[in-house]
């Protein structure tokens, strides 16, 4: 990875890696079923996020 980033790509890329986080536990048993929690994480070596960088909320 390049170890210049310009700061577009360093927001969009701390998102993503917020937004891989599991649910609560609370969340599980409120909603009694694990497999839905699971299906959006994204593992760093088998699915990449792609060459699409957001700017001000909305994909460039």
């Amino acid at each position: 990875m390049a170890r210049h980033k310009s700061e577009e790509k360093k927001k969009h890329l701390s998102h993503e890696l917020k937004k891989n986080r599991r649910a609560p536990v609370w969340v599980a048993l409120k909603m009694q079923t694990r497999e839905v929690l699971r299906e959006r994480l994204r593992h760093w070596r088998r699915s990449k996020l792609g060459k699409k960088i957001r700017k001000y909320g909305r994909e460039a």
